[in-house]
């Protein structure tokens, strides 16, 4: 057998081992410093929001799309390009700092015949660096994913991954597919086998503490983030050989509990009358015990998001003249509003802190990052830039108006209600009098500008916002009444 999966010898084991005692703080300092750095980050993302707004124009302000959460405004930024087609698949780090993505080569030009093995690779996107590397390339058999499960560590930048590793002929001359764990070390982007194909059964990951257990015939190892891993643990040492009647890596096939270091296991034994009855156990693959669970305890269950957000892929339909396409839309939903992210794609992931949605359009993956600001502050800056824009607009009406003044006997135009028709000649453009959330009224009626005695005081229209009005006088200047 030919195991594919083979591009990491040249990784050492223990490249990010570390000695506990000589480079972990104490668990207060710890707790301290993550602290502090939570509180600069989330610092550092509202400047980041808030100087990313005062860089769009005011027109680009005003038609920013946008939706709010109990708190926050959240806007949709340009997208950025992380992987070139065919994307298949992707998973976000916990943190949201990185996203896996495995992508199938596609072939240049169509061969005669299909090839018997099809290359594969993975990136992983780093979001503070802004760019995808490659940690893994390789070819796979034809009709085979390389990758059948992604899973990423509570809390720290390690991804487990269930790979294909070729097929192998049973004793009986049947075929089967061989699978391979490997961990996945995001900052260094190193990918290391751990085992030899079939070694491992299954792996559960902790959803809360950032460990793994690797479970194999005989025992289980304990992964840590940090790569290092315990001696094997038979199974013996948890159960005793009474448990022999029962597939041993299955022993710890259980429900995680709330804290997400135990396990809720059950097991069936025949009863009286030939009845089977089911006993739980509670298991700590930590400390190498198991003991009788007198009661369902409280089991983990994944929390709703605290930002308040999600996406939502909905069918819609495309028209081009009678011709029409089904397409799946993915959209930014809070809890008031809903954005757009793309028209078209396959899938769409929100990341952990709810910051940024990736997704793959016609085989490619990108990611939005998404701007927030605290309500107030959005509130702040939308009337800053919609007072400035009203201005801006009444200005061009007002300059406009004169030059109508001027081509039609020094006489304004009527009050029929086209007056943008009428000024669209001075004006090349009707956005003019359509700024979003605000109304355009006129005053005057074919007035003559001879019977006005005091231009700089007569008001011949405004721009009416929810903050104020951007006020057009007779001699063509604007000015702001907050109202």
């Amino acid at each position: 057998m030919t195991l594919y999966v083979d591009a990491t010898e040249r990784v050492p084991p223990d490249v990010v081992r570390m000695d506990a005692a000589e480079r972990v703080p104490p668990k207060g300092v710890r707790t301290m410093s993550r602290r502090l750095c939570l509180l600069l980050l989330a610092a550092l993302c509202g400047v980041w929001a808030v100087s990313w707004v005062l860089a769009q124009s005011p027109e680009e302000v005003m038609r920013l799309p946008v939706v709010f959460t109990e708190r926050e405004a959240v806007m949709v930024a340009p997208r950025e390009f992380v992987a070139p087609p065919e994307v298949v698949d992707g998973r976000w780090s916990s943190d949201g700092r990185y996203a896996l993505v495995v992508r199938r080569t596609p072939r240049l030009a169509i061969a005669e015949e299909e090839p018997e093995r099809v290359p594969w690779s993975l990136l992983l996107w780093d979001r503070q660096q802004r760019r995808a590397r490659e940690v893994w390339k390789g070819e796979v058999a034809r009709g085979r994913e390389l990758v059948r499960r992604i899973e990423w560590m509570a809390g720290a930048p390690v991804a487990l991954l269930e790979l294909h590793a070729g097929m192998r002929q049973d004793e009986a001359g049947t075929w089967g597919e061989v699978t391979v764990h490997a961990r996945l070390h995001a900052p260094t982007g190193t990918l290391k086998i751990l085992g030899e194909p079939e070694r491992w059964r299954d792996v559960l990951v902790s959803p809360v503490k950032s460990f793994a257990l690797l479970l194999g015939d005989e025992g289980y190892q304990v992964l840590r983030a940090d790569g290092s891993l315990t001696p094997l643990i038979p199974y013996e040492r948890l159960f005793g050989e009474s448990w022999d009647d029962r597939p041993r890596w299955m022993w710890l096939m259980g429900i995680w509990t709330k804290g997400g270091d135990t396990l809720w296991v059950s097991r069936l034994r025949g009863g009286a009358g030939g009845r089977m009855e089911k006993t739980y156990y509670l298991v700590d693959p930590l400390a190498v015990t198991a003991t009788p669970a007198p009661g369902k305890p409280p089991l983990h269950s994944p929390q709703p998001p605290r930002h308040g957000l999600e996406v939502s892929i909905e069918p819609a339909e495309l028209r081009s003249g009678e011709d029409k396409a089904q397409v799946r839309s993915a959209w930014l939903v809070g809890k008031k509003g809903r954005v757009l992210v793309c028209a078209d794609v396959q899938v769409a992931d929100l990341s952990p802190a709810g910051d940024a949605v990736w997704y793959v359009s016609q085989g490619a993956a990108w990611i939005a990052p998404l701007r927030k600001l605290s309500r107030q502050q959005y509130e702040a800056l939308y009337r800053e830039k919609l007072q400035e824009t009203a201005v801006s607009y009444a200005k061009q009406i007002g300059l406009a108006l004169l030059m109508y003044v001027q081509d039609y006997d020094e006489t304004f135009p009527p009050n029929t209600g086209d007056l943008q028709w009428l000024l669209l000649p001075y004006l090349k453009d009707s956005r003019f009098f359509n700024l979003p959330g605000t109304n355009f009224f006129y005053l005057m009626n074919m007035e003559t500008l001879g019977s006005i005695q005091t231009p700089s005081e007569t008001m011949v229209g405004y721009i009416q916002t929810p903050y104020g009005r951007a006020v057009i006088w007779a001699d063509g200047h604007v000015t702001w009444r907050s109202d």
